[in-house]
This record gives structure tokens, C-alpha cells and sequence, in this order.
């Protein structure tokens, strides 16, 4: 073999033969070494697996009406938005903001500053937001909101609020919600109607004929139908039309004198850029973004200042209530914006759970942003607390949901599940989740929009903290509270709501004096000493002393969570209606009936925390109310059997009880001695006796009578008959 290679007619030494071999080899690798990092990044998706996730989304709730502080609000939200939003080259790639008006929470706009509607307005359409879409949500009033105003009259956006809707690219509402009457704030100004013009045409997103109806009252809109189709007109192009012939069918649409206020259906028919929406899951839906992915800023940029609240393994009501007096005493006194509940392996009582929970739902998230940090396993209605606040922090351990104790019966489950979802509805969270926490037969996933199913023994066990923040249950999972610190970028650590020697002294005491062998004792020793004293005449220490217990037990009871303002008052009310009876109306009738009955019932729910026994736990504490107040009307009849049997041997009620008067002989009522005889003794009559009247005998005045005839005054009189303090005159011969 010879060692040169011929390729057709080029003939190749060997040795370059072998060099071009060993480029091609080397240009191979070189090729394989470039794409192999490149391949093995690549992940082949599993099946079913979404290849890659929507882009997330920003809403910004708008709250109403719009004045100096919201758009300072907004606005710098919306500029820290964009400042942090990457860079896109296309108008599908940018981020989507919802601006969500605060019509659920019954406000319509009116009131709005146009000046301060303005300027949100321009940044809407600025070169800054170029990276930003903006859409218009407005939900439909709360189910609460609603009953309170049963004209509808809050299911609308008007005012000038409206010029912020008008400046974004696409308007969602809600059913039965109207928007329009733009210029309701103010007068007919053409300079004002001229910049609601100069916005509403930047992004068109209604035809111009009908923002210009919602904004000049003097503009009436048609629907005309012709032979090349529909039209929406005013006045001077209806008339155009109708001189060509070519009208088919007119409608209006406005009336003429007033600004008009048109429905999303309407809308919707007459602009594809606006739609209705059944629910927020159906805004995600429409916008295609991932509601677990959807960032809530409603807050802006603060500079936090932070109160925390540790609740114990076992929330009760003491709990509760000494929380809820330590939370508003201390946000009262500083400028704290920011409640952290902090959870640990939490369980409670379910009507104290509920209650914090109401409380924490009532926070507007403007003033006080309320935080809940779940670590280990907050289950029951604890979890009901969690989900009652703004924003759920877990850590990477933590499980929220799942078996619990002690178990609700079905009808008090599903009590709790009607309130949960008033709650549910506040928070705008899925009220699947609050069934969860309290049925651990409930379905939570079902109305969940990401479609994420959970398997039944994922329901009973809870939800860990990766499934809730995939859920959007949670807003981040966090490792330590150092990060809780981070996360809210504070200077410093939460100030501790932690009871003081006093409080903790006061709860001891409380505690002990609520305990059924004790509040008995002194129900009994309350009613025994009242009854005591109102069998002697005047105030003194029986009276003070049952005041006293009587005090101590509605104390007692109302920091244990039984008793409330109703009661006290109910018992006050019926102890009023009693001394009525006695001192006001001789007898026993309404009033003292009524009375009594109203202070057995404040005794009885004064001692529970039901209306009504519901559980098996209800049931075993009914018969120890009852009890108490069966041992009061007992101690009632012992006060009666001892002060008539025994009060005068013993020697302390001697002293406290005064002694009864003596009998009164005859004549003491007219100041005459019983030794005196007067028949016979001669007098005077001082007054005229007709028959009775004022005599002068033997130097005393005495009431006198005859035996029917009339004596003039000054008459000379003579006693004819005298027994006990009947005496009889005449006049003398």
C-alpha cells in the first residue's frame, strides 16, 4: 500500500490523511463537550407535568374612595412592581397587575379626588409601565355588605374612580355590577370632561360613544341597526343616519340629562375588552395566570413595626379574651402595623377559635397586616385562626390541618362551617380549606383552580407546608423565625404580648373561682346573704358581703369565656324587676314572675358557653349549671329557715339584726297612758267634729268622735265612752 490516498482525481498524503482525521475528531468532541451541559439541563417533563408555569401576577387593591393616601399607596406600589419586573420583548411576556377596586367591600367610588384619580391614571399609561399590563377587577359587594344595602346601590363603580378603570387595558366584573356615572363628583366642567376624554382614548378600551355617556350628561348613546350592521351612536349621527334611510332598528342606550350607568353584561356585549366574571378563580382563568402564583401587594412599601401574640398548645377563651384586651391596648398605645400569631402544635376550643378568628377577619389590612407562623402541627379550629389572617408563613415541618381534638358533632361542625365561610368569604380564600380544618371528610381541593387533587389520606393528614404554598394556602415557607424577621425586613424582633405578674395573678385567681365546686359556693353563699339582707331593715354587712360574691362569680365566669355583657345585664335587668315587684307593686305578679325566670336564665348561661346543648360535651356541663342554680334557690329557702329559727341565739345575727318593736298598748296611739281613765273628763273640741276631729282632754290632744252629731270648734265636750283608742264624746250640759 502506498502512502499517498486518492479521492477522485485529489490525491492526499497519509499524513495529511491522518491530520484531517484527527481535526475532525477533535471538532467532534469540541461539538459534544459545548452541548452536553446543555443536554443534561434539559429535564424531559414527566406526563401530565406543566412544562412551564404561567407568568405570575401582581394585584393591587384600589380602596375607595380615592384620596391623597390611596394614591400615594398605589402608586408607589405600582412603581416598585415595575422597577422589579425583567425586561420583555414582547406584549404577551409582560406581568400582568390586577387593580381590584374595593366595590366588595360596599364602596362605590363616589367621594374619589379627581386630581388623585388622575395621577394613578397617567402612571397607568406611562413609559415606566411599559412592562406591565393592567386589568380593572370589580368584585360584587359581600354577601354582608349586601344585606345591609338590599337596594343594590353598592353594586357599582361610579365617581370619579371611574377614570382609573378607563386608563387600563381590560375591565372584569363581577355579575350585576354597574359602572359609569363618572362625573357624579362635580358639575358639568369641560375641562374635566376633556380629561377623561384625553385618558379614556389611550386605551379604548370602551367605544368612545359610551364613555362618553358615563362622563357628559348632555351625550345620549344608540344602539342603530342597519343594513351593513350595528352601530353604536349619538344624537347628531343618529340624525345623520336616519336622513340616508338606512335605519333599521334604534335603541337607546343613555338618557339625556344624566350620566350614564351601564351593566358588565352591557359592557361586555358592547366591547370585547371588557368581561364578566363569576368569581376571582374565573379572573385567573381569564387572564391565564396561576392564582396560587398571584402576589397580593396591598401593603406598599412600610416600614414595619411588629407585635406578636403566642397562643398556647390549647387556645381556650381565657386565652382568647386576654389576648384580644392585650392586641387592642397595645395597638392603641403605638404605631405597631403588623400582628404575628405565632402557632406552635396548636389545638383549641372551637367557639374561642372562632371567635379570634372573627376578630383577626375584622383588621383592615390598610392599618394592621395580620400574620400567622405555623410551625409543627396547627390542626382544628386553630387552623380556622390561621386562615382568618392576611398571610400564612410555615415552616418547612410545619402540617396545617388534620386530626384533632376533642371531635365536633355534626351539628356543631356544621354550625362551625357556616361561620367559616362568612370568614372565608372576608379573607377571599377558598372555603374548602376552612371545612378541612374542622371536617376531616372534606374535600378541599375541589373548588381549588389549580386542579390540584389530594388524595383522602392527604386530607386527614393535613396540609404540609409544600402543598400549601402550591395551593396558595401559605404566602412562603420560612426555616427559623430570624427569617420571619427577614421576610418583613424588621430592625428588630417582635415586641412579646406577654401577661404581666398582675394579669397572670388575676388569671390564676379567676381560674380557681371559675371552677364548678367553687362558683357553686359562691352562687349559694351570694343568694344566702342577699336573702339575709333584705329580711332586715336597712344596709349592712350581709348585703355588702353578697354584692360581693355575687361580683366575684360573674367575674370569674366572664374571664373563663361563659359569661358575657348579656348575661350580666339579663340578671341585672331580672334583679331590678324583683325589687320593683316588692317595693313598687304590693304582690307577685309580672314583674317579679318575669324577674326571676330572667335571673335563672343569666345564672344558667352564665356557667356555659352555649344557648342550647349541641355536643356530648354541652350535655355533661349543662347538669352542673343547673346544679348551681338549683344550690341557689336551696341556699334562698336555708336563709329563710335559719334567720326565723335560729337568728336570735346566734350571737353574730344578734348584733346584726335590730330588735322588733314593742307591742303598742292601748291609747299609745292617741298619747293616751293606758292607766288614764277618761270617761267622764270634760274637754274642749279644737276642730269641728263631723263626727271625728282634734280634742283638748286632760292637757293632751286626742283624736276624738261622736256618736253622729256635729260639734262646732270650741265646744265644751265630756268623754262618754273610751275603749283602746276609740273615744266618744258630747257636748257638755
Amino acid at each position: 500500500m502506498s502512502g499517498d490516498s486518492k479521492i477522485g482525481n485529489l490525491t492526499i498524503s497519509r499524513g495529511r490523511y491522518f491530520s484531517c482525521l484527527w481535526v475532525l475528531a477533535n471538532m467532534t468532541l469540541a461539538i459534544f463537550l459545548i452541548q452536553t451541559p446543555w443536554a443534561f439541563s434539559q429535564q424531559v417533563p414527566e406526563v401530565g407535568q406543566q412544562k412551564s408555569l404561567p407568568p405570575s401576577a401582581f394585584l393591587v387593591r384600589v380602596p375607595l374612595p380615592v384620596d391623597d393616601r390611596v394614591s400615594k399607596q398605589v402608586t408607589g406600589i405600582l412603581e416598585r412592581i415595575a422597577k422589579n419586573a425583567p425586561p420583555v420583548t414582547r406584549p404577551e411576556d409582560r406581568l400582568t397587575v390586577v387593580l381590584k377596586f374595593d366595590t366588595d367591600r360596599g364602596k362605590t367610588g363616589l367621594g374619589s379626588q379627581l386630581t388623585r384619580c388622575l395621577d394613578i391614571s397617567r402612571l397607568l399609561s406611562s413609559e415606566q409601565m411599559i412592562g406591565l399590563k393592567f386589568v380593572a377587577y370589580i368584585p360584587a359587594p359581600k354577601a354582608s355588605v349586601l344585606r345591609g344595602a338590599k337596594d343594590g346601590s353598592s353594586s357599582r363603580l361610579e365617581g370619579n374612580a371611574v377614570l382609573i378603570a378607563l386608563a387600563t387595558e381590560q375591565i372584569l366584573a363581577e355579575p350585576n355590577m354597574k359602572i359609569g356615572n363618572a362625573n357624579s363628583d362635580s358639575p358639568r366642567d369641560p375641562l374635566e370632561i376633556d380629561i377623561y376624554r384625553n385618558v379614556a382614548e389611550k386605551r379604548l378600551v370602551l367605544p368612545p360613544a359610551i364613555f362618553n355617556s358615563m362622563i357628559d350628561p348632555v351625550e345620549t348613546v344608540f344602539r342603530v341597526t342597519t343594513d351593513e350592521g350595528e352601530s353604536l351612536v349619538d344624537t347628531k349621527q343618529l340624525q345623520e343616519f336616519e336622513a340616508t334611510g338606512r335605519v333599521v332598528a334604534k335603541k337607546e342606550l343613555s338618557a339625556f340629562g344624566q350620566t350614564a350607568l351601564y351593566n358588565i353584561q352591557e359592557l361586555a356585549a358592547l366591547s370585547p375588552r371588557c368581561r364578566e366574571v363569576a368569581d376571582k378563580s374565573d379572573l385567573a382563568q381569564t387572564l391565564k395566570i396561576d392564582l396560587s402564583r398571584l402576589e397580593f401587594e396591598t401593603i406598599g412599601d412600610r416600614e414595619w413595626h411588629a407585635v406578636q401574640f403566642d397562643l398556647p398548645k390549647f387556645i381556650d377563651a381565657r386565652t382568647v379574651d386576654w389576648g384580644i384586651r392585650a392586641i387592642e391596648q397595645r395597638l392603641s398605645e403605638g404605631s405597631q402595623n403588623l400582628l404575628i400569631i405565632n402557632m406552635e402544635n396548636c389545638q383549641g376550643d372551637l367557639n374561642a377559635c372562632l371567635k379570634l378568628a372573627r376578630y383577626l377577619t375584622n383588621f383592615d389590612s390598610d392599618e394592621v397586616q395580620t400574620t400567622a407562623f405555623v410551625r409543627g402541627n396547627v390542626a382544628g379550629p386553630a387552623g380556622v385562626v390561621a386562615l382568618a389572617c392576611d398571610h400564612i408563613l410555615m415552616e418547612k415541618t410545619a402540617v396545617l390541618g388534620g386530626p384533632f381534638q376533642p371531635l365536633l358533632v355534626e351539628s356543631e361542625r356544621d354550625s362551625a362551617i357556616a361561620e367559616t365561610e362568612l370568614i372565608a368569604e372576608d379573607k377571599e380564600r377558598q372555603p374548602s380549606w376552612y371545612r378541612a380544618m374542622i371536617d376531616l371528610t372534606a374535600q378541599p381541593a375541589a373548588d381549588n383552580p389549580n386542579g390540584q387533587l389530594l388524595n383522602d389520606d392527604a386530607i386527614g393528614a393535613g396540609f404540609d407546608a409544600k402543598a400549601a404554598e402550591e395551593t396558595g394556602m401559605a404566602r412562603a415557607i420560612i426555616n427559623s423565625p430570624d427569617e420571619l424577621q427577614t421576610f418583613y425586613q424588621l430592625e428588630s424582633s417582635p415586641e412579646q404580648l406577654t401577661p404581666t405578674k398582675t394579669d397572670r395573678l388575676l388569671d390564676r385567681f379567676a381560674a380557681f373561682l371559675a371552677q364548678p365546686m367553687i362558683s357553686v359556693w359562691l352562687l349559694m353563699a351570694a343568694v344566702f346573704l342577699i336573702s339575709t339582707e333584705m329580711q332586715s331593715p336597712g344596709l349592712s354587712v350581709p348585703g355588702f358581703l353578697g354584692a360581693t360574691c355575687l361580683v366575684l362569680f360573674f367575674w370569674s365566669q366572664y374571664l373563663d369565656g361563659n359569661a358575657e355583657w348579656f348575661e350580666i345585664l339579663l340578671f341585672v335587668i331580672g334583679a331590678l324587676f324583683v325589687v320593683v315587684e316588692i317595693f313598687v307593686i304590693p304582690g307577685f305578679g309580672i314583674f317579679g314572675i318575669g324577674g326571676l325566670i330572667m335571673m335563672v336564665i343569666s345564672l344558667v348561661l352564665a356557667t356555659q358557653t352555649f344557648v342550647l346543648p349541641r355536643s356530648a360535651e354541652d350535655y355533661k356541663r349543662l347538669p352542673i349549671s343547673l346544679g348551681m342554680v338549683l344550690a341557689a334557690a336551696s341556699s334562698f329557702l336555708a336563709a329563710i329557715y335559719v334567720l326565723k329559727r335560729y337568728s336570735r341565739s346566734l350571737p353574730f345575727f344578734q348584733k346584726m339584726m335590730l330588735d322588733p318593736p314593742a307591742p303598742v298598748p292601748e291609747f299609745a296611739a292617741n298619747g293616751a297612758s293606758p292607766q288614764m281613765n277618761l270617761v267622764g273628763r270634760k274637754g274642749i273640741a279644737l276642730t269641728k267634729l263631723i263626727p271625728s276631729g282634734k280634742a283638748k282632754i286632760a292637757g293632751k290632744i286626742l283624736d276624738v268622735m261622736t256618736d253622729g252629731m256635729v260639734v262646732e270648734a270650741n265646744t265644751p265636750i265630756v268623754v262618754i265612752e273610751s275603749v283602746a283608742n276609740r273615744i266618744v264624746v258630747e257636748p257638755c250640759e
